[in-house]
């Protein structure tokens, strides 16, 4: 096999210079972290597409450190790069940037930011400690009553300190900083880009299926696209995507890029956040990495496929014995389809995706005509389910989410009668002291 390797160029021209984010932002160069040249990073390894684990050849004495960038849509980058510098230090949201990355482009000579260097933290993810638990080995009942408290207090600090929206919350956004460092659970990834819709509130969600289906050429029904155009103007209003003119480059847009989330008014983006919150809450104390089986079917790595505890999916209680927490993940996650046992219809096995009640039934050892069968089944499968969510999303914005008539019922008005992020803090504290007795 012979492979060909293609320069493309695309990421450079969207590079902006230190001064240029430094203008857009008005900030002081001294507000800005220093800049490095990337020739002056050495890789270690490649942790996640868009995570390396590297050293400074100048640096040596600060050891591993964490390099985020990005290989398109450089506007993520620069938008968590402006949160990361704007928003006030807290001790369980990651802190600011010790470096800016810079490059010098091959076209025209532009020196551009291209990434930023980040602490890191070697006890890795959340996600890593439950799925690596054992059931003769579980994890302390202190440690996941203590992580809990600190992801809503960072969750709280975003909104009202940072005044920013968190739609990205699950056990993998969430490090664990080392025993010296008090074993503190540290909330990272800023972009405001939008989680799995296994851990997205149905307002949400229904919002993001709009935009897809208005905006994609993949879309051939023209009368679902039409609706679905109208139905996005009505909530979205001037956030409404134009499908021929698609927002590449930066341009300092304050909320971010996840018009679901932004047209949502301030209760309703906590609401939300409450929502996600609830499912990681389960997660936490069911030591699971993910609430939903489905996941893996975008995973790809043997630790992430076999992450999942077999039959154990959310709402299902295995760990959580007791009533409050329950009540409390309960009311978190007032709205989620899973209470009504509507779960997405296809899961991976091994390599092979197969629908839900082909599993229950027993897979076996299929031959290449059963091959043939199973794919024609969860096609079949999949176009059922997906009739039917296209039909609630009809259902939801004519019955459940109507716009409001004035400013006021917007300010008050939550889709879903979910707690507040205080609110939650203050019984999960409540309720901590019974779980330790309970676990002694």
């Amino acid at each position: 096999m012979e492979v060909s390797i293609l320069p493309i160029y695309d990421v450079e021209r969207e590079l902006l210079s230190v001064q240029s984010l430094q203008t857009m932002w008005q900030l002081l160069r001294s507000d800005m972290p220093n800049a490095i040249d990337i020739g002056d990073i050495e890789l270690q390894s490649q942790l996640r597409d868009s995570i390396s684990l590297v050293r400074l050849k100048s640096r040596d004495d600060l050891g591993p450190l964490i390099f985020k960038s990005n290989t398109e849509n450089l506007r993520y980058l620069y938008h968590e790069l402006k949160n990361l510098v704007m928003l006030p230090s807290h001790s369980n949201i990651i802190g600011r940037p010790l470096y800016v990355v810079t490059k010098k482009c091959r076209w025209g000579g532009k020196i551009g930011v291209c990434g930023f260097i980040l602490k890191y933290h070697n006890q890795g993810t959340l996600e890593s400690l439950l799925c690596s638990h054992t059931l003769d080995r579980p994890l302390a009942m202190t440690s996941l009553c203590k992580w809990g408290c600190q992801v809503i207090s960072a969750l709280i600090h975003l909104r009202e300190r940072g005044g920013m929206f968190y739609p990205d919350l699950r056990p993998d956004n969430v490090l664990i900083s080392s025993l010296e460092e008090g074993n503190r659970a540290i909330l990272i990834d800023l972009e405001q880009r939008g989680n799995w819709s296994s851990w997205t509130a149905p307002e949400v969600r229904y919002l993001e299926y709009l935009e897809v289906l208005g905006s994609s050429v993949n879309v051939y029904d023209e009368s679902l696209k039409s609706r679905c155009r109208r139905l996005l103007h009505m909530h979205c209003g001037s956030l409404t995507i134009d499908p021929d003119k698609p927002r590449k480059h930066y341009d300092n847009t304050s909320p971010g890029y996840s018009r679901a989330w932004i047209s949502l008014n301030s209760l309703q983006q906590e609401s939300a956040m409450v929502y996600s919150l609830g499912k990681f809450l389960w997660c936490l104390f069911e030591c699971v990495g993910d609430p939903s089986a489905s996941t893996a079917l975008w995973n790809s790595s043997p630790r992430e496929v076999q992450s999942k505890i077999p039959g154990l999916e959310f709402p299902r209680f295995r760990h959580i014995n007791s009533n409050p927490l329950r009540q409390l993940i309960r009311a978190c996650t007032e709205g989620a389809p899973e209470w009504e046992g509507r779960v997405y219809p296809l899961v991976r096995v091994g390599h092979r995706l197969y629908s839900r009640p082909r599993v229950s039934a027993g897979i076996g050892d299929p031959g290449p005509q059963d091959d043939i069968d199973l794919a024609s089944e969860a096609s079949v499968t999949l176009k059922n389910w997906w009739q039917g969510e296209i039909a609630r999303m009809e259902c939801f914005f004519d019955t459940v989410y109507r716009p409001q008539e004035s400013k006021a019922q917007v300010e008050q008005a939550a889709v879903f009668p979910r707690p507040r992020l205080r609110e939650v803090l203050t019984e999960l504290e409540k309720i901590t002291p019974s779980l330790l007795s309970s676990a002694t």
